[in-house]
């Protein structure tokens, strides 16, 4: 499931419309780094095209490097910084040339700050794209030592948005190309 159905399913049509004013478009090649692990970033970013590839243990020795995720357009990039104002844990490398909404974190906050109905919203939608990634962790963590749950897990939660919040991801898809 696309994180960004999360959080877009909890926003209003006028929240997507100030992400995507807010927002800037940032286009990287591929083999590019989008994130890079113990650096401070200051923006959220959804992906608008293409494909990342997310590693762990880029500060370390090459055979200490281990792919832990491919993420694919609707993609919620860089929440975890966002909400614990800490560095990357992982680096986020485009395998494809990508197109980002980049949404800096100053931005967010102050619109946060200064409109509480959409901070209720944006820090909801960002709570389930965490509990979500959380919960795939944890699947995929028991299929791969022998466990027998579901790969895909469906949130109860968005089902009833989940149409509003495709439209306003083709939206804001549709305008980055």
């Amino acid at each position: 499931m696309r994180n960004s159905l999360l959080l877009l399913g909890e926003l209003s049509d006028e929240d997507v419309e100030w992400l995507r004013q807010s927002g800037e478009r940032v286009s990287i090649s591929a083999g590019g780094v989008l994130i890079q692990e113990g650096q401070p970033i200051t923006a959220l970013y959804l992906l608008l095209d293409g494909t990342l590839e997310v590693r762990t243990g880029t500060l370390g020795q090459p055979e200490q490097q281990r792919t832990v995720a491919h993420l694919a357009t609707g993609e919620v990039i860089g929440e975890m910084s966002f909400v614990d104002h800490r560095p990357p844990s992982a680096t986020v490398i485009a395998e494809t040339d990508i197109i980002v909404l980049a949404v800096s974190q100053e931005q967010l906050l102050e619109r946060a700050d200064t409109d509480l109905a959409f901070g209720k919203r944006f820090y909801r939608g960002l709570a389930f794209c965490l509990s979500n990634r959380l919960r795939l962790m944890n699947v995929n963590s028991a299929q791969s030592s022998g466990g027998s749950q579901p790969s895909d897990i469906t949130h109860p939660d968005i089902a009833a948005n989940e149409a509003a919040a495709r439209t306003r991801l083709d939206s804001l898809i549709a305008s980055a190309r």
